[in-house]
């Protein structure tokens, strides 16, 4: 669905909810369905098609948002779910509310006329401490690997690793929660220093001479558990980004592995590719 169809769809049904001899037996066009194979919360897809609508202008500055009810109605959700997701676009300021025979809810973009800032770029953007006004570092010790980690590093299970968390904060707040796990031969040779003002990678390569050959991503949507959440500012179940990445040397030896957790409302990836690049 977009835009587009859904402020054709708006109206279509405030037509037929004023007709009720006209309204269609059949489901609403934009019903929002939970899928067992989608993680992503109900609240927060419907926040998505908003703020979606708010970022292209389909509701400009000063226009007023449906009643819940009838949001509710039209895409076939609970009103406390339609109240989750506009209390997150208030949180971001790209709403207000009023009360009263004259209240509703209304667009209010930032006074600038622009979106809340948020961190912007390829992944590595969100690696580097130049994108952050601040950088807190919660772990710097030894820890025994799992044999989830032990897998990724071609080490033997329990073997005594470099491990790191440190949590990324932008103008808004909390953007990453990042956990780094290295083998103790180059784990041992950082500086917990260094990790304020670098990345990871420019340590490696720049500091430790480390020639790594090869990068390996792998990207997908999770739910925030409790811990991480607590880290993030964000409620528990909220949806993030997750993205694992090994860093591979020329003999296909990893060198780190890097678990990130980023909040996908303060922080969207970009990519431009090349022609060359092109399938």
């Amino acid at each position: 669905m977009n835009v587009k169809e859904y402020s054709d769809y708006w109206f279509l049904r405030q037509d037929l909810l004023k007709t009720p001899s006209r309204q269609p037996s059949a489901p609403a066009l934009l019903e929002l369905r939970a899928d067992p194979a989608d993680p992503t919360p109900l609240h927060f897809k419907l926040r998505n098609l908003l703020r979606e609508a708010i970022q292209t202008l389909e509701y400009r500055s000063g226009s007023q948002l449906p009643p819940e009810r009838d949001m509710a109605t039209l895409y076939g959700v609970g009103r406390v779910t339609v109240r989750r997701a506009l209390d997150a676009l208030m949180r971001e300021g790209l709403i207000r509310r009023t009360r009263g025979r004259t209240g509703g809810t209304f667009v209010q973009g930032p006074a600038s006329g622009e979106l809340p800032p948020s961190v912007d770029g390829p992944f590595n953007v969100v690696l580097s401490p130049r994108k952050f006004r601040r950088i807190e570092i919660d772990a710097f010790d030894i820890r025994a690997c799992s044999a989830d980690v032990a897998a990724a590093l071609y080490l033997p299970g329990e073997t005594p690793i470099r491990y790191i968390e440190r949590r990324l904060f932008g103008a808004l707040g909390p953007v990453a929660f990042v956990r780094n796990m290295l083998p103790l031969p180059i784990g041992e040779r950082l500086e917990r220093r260094d990790l304020r003002t670098m990345t990871l990678y420019d340590v490696l390569t720049k500091k430790l001479r480390v020639k790594i050959a090869e990068v390996r991503d792998e990207v997908e949507a999770v739910l925030a558990v409790r811990s991480v959440a607590k880290r993030l500012g964000i409620k528990t179940g909220t949806a993030i980004l997750s993205i694992r990445r090994v860093y591979v040397t020329a003999g296909d030896e990893p060198v780190n592995l890097t678990l990130l957790l980023t909040r996908t409302d303060r922080y969207k990836t970009s990519v431009r590719l090349r022609e060359s690049a092109f399938d």
